[in-house]
C-alpha cells in the first residue's frame, strides 16, 4: 500500500519519496489518519484520490508534513554573487525603459530567499521607488508561507549574513528579527503546487517573469516531474529571462528553449538566448573536447602545456589510425549534439580493439556523466588516469561528479591535484574559490580568486577560457574582480 501512496504523491505534487524518507512518509500518513479519525489506510487513500474540497484541503495538510525545507538569508553565496554582479544588473539595464522587473522564488520555504533578492535590488537601484518591482514567493507548504508573510526570523536564519545587512534591514524584537517594512512590501507570498497548478497564469501573477529561482527543490522530484515543471517555467519566462536552480539539478533534463550558461559559481539557464549548438540537454559540466592521443602514455614529466589552450585547439597525433581518428571525431560530434548514447556506441567499438586509448576512454566518461550514469563515468575517468596519470581532464570531470554527489572534501582534493599538475589551469582556482566561499572560508576564497586574476591578466583578453566557452579572459577577469569586491 505504501507504494500506492508514493505514486499518488509523485503524481499530484512531484515529490519523490526516497528510500531514506519512507519512515517520514509512514509517520506523516499515520498523523493525518489520526487527525481525521480514519482507521483504514484504504479509506485515507480514497480521500486523496478524490478531487473535492475535502481532498484539496487534505493535500495541503499532508504537504505540510512532507516538506520540511530549511532556508536562510543569502544561502549559497556564489549564486547570490551572480545575482548581484551579473543577472540583476543585466535585468536592470534591459528594463531601463519600462522600469519593470518581475521575479519568482519558487519553493521559497519561509521567505529568506525572496527577501534576500529584495535587499540586493534595493541596494542596486538608488531610485527603486520609481520602479515597478514584483517579487513573488511560492511554496506548497502553507505553514511556511504564513511564516514568510510574518517577516519574523530567528538568529539561525542569519548564519551567513554580514552584520551591516542585519543592522540595515532588520529590527530585533524579543530575541527575534523583524524584516524592514520596505523590503517586506516588495515581496508577496502565495501557496503553489508546481505540478498541480497551471502557469503561466495571469490571475496569480505567475507570468511574464524575468527571473525564476528554484533552488534545492528538484532534488525531491522525480525525473518526469522535473521535466514538466521545466516546461512550465520556460513558458512563464520572458525572452532572455533567467532560471536558477540548485547546482547540477538539471544535468540530464531536456531544456527546450533554455540554454545553459556555465560560470565558476554555478550553471544558470536563459530562455531563447543565442543558441551556439544543437544540444537539448544540460550537461553536468560543459563539453570537454579531449586531446586526440595515441595509446602511448605521455612521458612522466610535469606538463607545461595549458589545458585551456589544449581545449581550444585539440591536438591531432599523426600516428593515430584514420579509422580510430574518424570514430573519435564522430563520437565528439555526438557529444556536442547531446546524442550521448550514440557516442557510447561509437566509443565502445574503439575500446573493443584498443582498450588503452586515452581519448576514447575519456569521451566515454563524458557520455556516461551526461546521461546520469555517474558510477560508470567515474570508472572510465579512473581508467583514463591509469593510461595517463598526468592528464588533468579526467581529474576535472571527477571533481564535478564528486560535487554532484555532495562530496566536497573530494572535490577540493581533486581540484588541488589539478593545480599540482597544471598550475595555470584557471578553472580549478575559480571553482575552489567558489567552494570555499560556500563554506564561508573567505580567506581561502580570496586567495584562489587572486591567483585566478594573476593568471587571467597574463592571457590576451580575447582568449576563450574553456570550459566556460562563452567567456573570454577579459570578461572572466572583470567578473572575478567583482566577486572579490563582494567578498572584502
Amino acid at each position: 500500500m505504501i507504494d500506492q501512496f508514493q505514486d499518488i504523491i509523485l503524481k499530484r505534487t512531484g515529490l519523490y519519496i526516497r528510500e531514506q524518507d519512507s519512515r517520514l512518509l509512514r509517520d506523516s500518513l499515520n498523523d493525518r489518519m489520526k487527525a481525521l479519525n480514519i482507521d483504514s489506510t484504504n479509506q485515507y487513500y480514497q480521500l486523496l484520490l478524490d478531487t473535492g474540497t475535502l481532498s484539496k484541503l487534505e493535500w495541503k495538510n499532508l504537504s505540510r508534513l512532507l516538506t520540511t525545507g530549511e532556508s536562510f538569508f543569502f544561502r549559497d553565496k556564489g549564486q547570490f554573487t551572480l545575482l548581484k554582479n551579473l543577472i540583476l544588473p543585466e535585468l536592470i539595464t534591459r528594463h531601463e525603459y519600462d522600469k519593470t522587473i518581475k521575479i519568482w522564488s519558487a519553493g521559497c520555504s519561509t521567505g529568506e530567499e525572496p527577501y534576500s533578492v529584495a535587499i540586493i535590488l534595493n541596494e542596486l537601484l538608488p531610485y527603486i521607488d520609481s520602479w515597478n518591482v514584483t517579487i513573488i514567493g511560492t511554496d506548497i507548504n502553507e505553514d511556511a508561507i504564513n511564516a514568510a508573510k510574518s517577516g519574523y526570523y530567528n538568529q539561525w536564519s542569519f548564519r551567513s549574513v554580514r552584520p551591516e545587512i542585519i543592522d540595515s534591514y532588520f529590527t530585533q524584537t524579543k530575541g527575534r528579527y523583524k524584516i524592514n517594512n520596505k523590503i517586506q512590501k516588495m515581496v508577496t507570498f502565495q501557496s503553489n503546487n508546481l505540478i498541480g497548478d497551471n502557469f503561466p497564469d495571469l490571475t496569480s501573477g505567475l507570468c511574464f517573469i524575468d527571473l525564476i529561482i528554484c533552488r534545492n527543490v528538484f532534488i525531491y522530484f522525480g525525473q518526469d516531474a522535473i521535466g514538466t515543471v521545466i516546461k512550465k517555467f520556460s513558458n512563464t519566462l520572458n525572452d532572455r529571462g533567467y532560471l536558477i536552480t540548485g547546482h547540477a539539478e538539471l544535468h540530464t533534463q531536456k531544456l527546450g528553449c533554455l540554454r545553459a550558461r556555465v560560470l565558476p559559481e554555478s550553471i544558470i539557464y536563459q530562455k531563447n538566448a543565442e543558441i551556439i549548438d544543437d544540444r537539448t540537454t544540460s550537461p553536468i559540466i560543459p563539453i570537454l573536447l579531449p586531446i586526440l592521443r595515441t595509446q602511448t602514455p605521455a612521458p612522466a614529466v610535469k606538463k607545461e602545456k595549458s589545458f585551456i589552450k589544449s581545449l581550444i585547439k585539440p591536438i591531432k597525433q599523426p600516428s593515430a589510425s584514420n579509422s580510430t581518428e574518424n570514430l573519435l571525431k564522430s563520437a565528439i560530434n555526438y557529444i556536442e549534439q547531446g546524442s550521448y548514447l550514440a557516442a557510447v556506441d561509437v566509443i565502445q567499438r574503439i575500446l573493443h580493439k584498443d582498450s588503452r586509448n586515452f581519448s576514447a576512454t575519456f569521451i566515454l566518461a563524458q557520455a556516461y556523466v551526461n546521461i546520469g550514469y555517474l558510477d560508470k563515468a567515474s570508472i572510465y575517468c579512473k581508467k583514463a588516469i591509469e593510461i595517463d596519470n598526468l592528464a588533468i581532464e579526467p581529474y576535472y570531470l571527477l571533481a564535478h561528479i564528486a560535487e554532484e554527489l555532495g562530496e566536497n572534501v573530494e572535490v577540493k582534493d581533486l581540484l588541488k591535484k589539478i593545480i599540482y599538475l597544471d598550475s595555470s589551469f584557471v578553472p580549478a582556482y575559480l571553482e575552489l574559490g567558489a567552494l570555499y566561499e560556500r563554506e564561508d572560508d573567505t580567506i581561502r576564497a580570496l586567495k584562489m580568486r587572486q591567483v585566478s586574476i594573476e593568471l587571467l591578466s597574463e592571457l590576451p583578453p580575447e582568449t576563450i577560457i574553456a570550459p566556460y566557452n562563452e567567456w573570454t579572459a577579459g570578461q572572466l577577469l572583470a567578473h572575478t574582480k567583482k566577486t572579490i569586491e563582494a567578498l572584502i
